[in-house]
């Protein structure tokens, strides 16, 4: 199932998606997410969404990058720009929830040359909901030492990798 998407990024819904170990390196940010929603999109034609269990949001040449941070301190969060060279390019906000322990960002803006969603081989598409952890309304229904495998990259594209080494 192996395709690369570069049209119809706005009909991707990020909002229940989980991510981690997000990478980024010579200008390009690698998103790996899992649950990743889809509606009005070639993977899924209807109005009603799919999930994704296994995909690679991929932002090469990144003009403009900003993450929405919460603590515990400060539930509103704070907004901060890491790159802005962006000169009136497309916006587009991704999120999430954020599985990694050591980060607090929950939310990402990004203007870029060239947008893509990579679905892997291993993909599926279900109407319901992967879950990846246990949550206080979901059991988990992933298989947790493939879902580490797939967050430290091992099922990585080698188009993606070439992006970053």
């Amino acid at each position: 199932m192996e395709r690369v998407f570069s049209n119809h990024i706005d009909e991707l819904n990020t909002e229940e998606s989980y991510f981690r170990k997000v990478i980024l390196r010579n200008n390009n940010l690698i998103i790996p997410y899992i649950n990743l929603a889809v509606s009005n999109h070639p993977l899924n034609e209807r109005d009603k969404p799919k999930y994704i269990n296994y995909s690679y949001l991929v932002a090469i040449d990144l003009s403009y990058l900003s993450g929405w941070v919460k603590n515990e301190y400060d539930y509103n969060g704070k907004h901060y720009v890491v790159i802005n060279q962006s000169e009136n390019e497309k916006l587009y906000t991704l999120g999430g929830e954020n599985l990694d322990e050591e980060s607090l960002f929950s939310e990402i803006r990004l203007a870029c040359k060239m947008i893509f969603l990579q679905v892997l081989n291993i993909s599926e598409l279900s109407d319901h909901m992967w879950i990846p952890i246990d949550t206080p309304n979901f059991k988990k229904n992933m298989n947790s030492g493939f879902t580490e495998d797939f967050f430290n990259g091992l099922y990585m594209p080698s188009n993606i990798k070439n992006l970053i080494i």
